[in-house]
């Protein structure tokens, strides 16, 4: 089963050696910024990580979380256990996703407010 985990939870794992952070967005924008201890991981690549970090949680994330979800649910697919960052980088730059009256938005919170 895929699970979502929040960007304090994924950083929090990150950062005690527990969980790698895999950004599969472009080389552009992983240049441009990224979580702290992340690696850039083209898509294609990621079951590598799998076998080079297999006591880790490998953790995935995009832009908004749409596209890591998917790769992580075609992992659980083939029997890896993945987990996707809710709003992608977008969540560590200070955006949350609200519902608000059936609909989901992106709403903007200072950085360190999760």
């Amino acid at each position: 089963m895929v699970e979502n985990i929040s960007v304090k939870d994924a950083l929090r794992l990150a950062l005690n050696g527990k969980g790698k952070l895999l950004d599969i967005r472009s080389e552009k924008a992983y240049r441009k910024g990224h979580l702290p201890t992340a690696i850039r991981a083209e898509e294609e690549d990621i079951l590598d990580f799998f076998q080079k970090y297999p006591n880790q949680k490998i953790i995935l994330y995009c832009d908004f979380g749409n596209q890591s979800l998917m790769a992580a649910r075609r992992l659980d697919q083939e029997g890896y256990e993945a987990y996707s960052i809710v709003g992608g980088y977008r969540a560590y730059e200070g955006y949350v996703e609200k519902k608000k009256d059936e609909m989901w938005t992106m709403e903007w919170k200072k950085r360190g407010h999760f």
